[in-house]
């Protein structure tokens, strides 16, 4: 009978111990997402501060000229090429927080407007490979579906 006790409060410790751990392991979780929440509004309030200060940066007369000016020693759109890398990196980030999910992106942040506004950079970058070789292919599939 000492055997069968033993036998099962260790038992139960286990699975109180399981479920303490399980407890843990989703606050960690809980804890990560929130983190990486606040993480993405830095990024876009970043971005958004940059767009406020660079108003032709979201313009599209300027954003539409951008190939006339590739690979130009010209500040200003130097500073755009620069600029349009952190949205598309904030955009990227966005797609992994929310796992490619398109629905819960679009929810987000308004992914369309500024893919679209600066398809001309993406369709046309400095250096040709920057997107192949700085994106991964679903992400790459997820840009170019909205400007189909």
């Amino acid at each position: 009978m000492e055997n069968t006790t033993i036998a099962l409060i260790a038992a139960i410790a286990a699975v109180v111990s399981a479920l303490f751990a399980g407890v843990s392991a989703y606050l960690a979780y809980r804890f990560k997402r929130e983190d990486g929440k606040a993480e993405l509004e830095k990024e876009l309030n970043r971005i958004l501060e940059i767009g406020v200060q660079y108003p032709r940066f979201e313009y599209a007369p300027f954003t539409n000229d951008w190939i006339n000016h590739r690979g130009k020693d010209d500040e200003t759109y130097l500073r755009y090429d620069i600029y349009c890398n952190m949205i598309y990196n904030f955009i990227h980030h966005v797609y992994e927080y929310y796992g490619g999910d398109k629905k819960k992106i679009e929810n987000y942040v308004d992914v369309k407007s500024w893919i679209r506004m600066h398809k001309q950079n993406w369709q046309n970058p400095t250096d040709e490979n920057e997107n192949i070789d700085g994106y991964d292919e679903s992400f790459r599939q997820f840009i170019n579906s909205y400007l189909i």
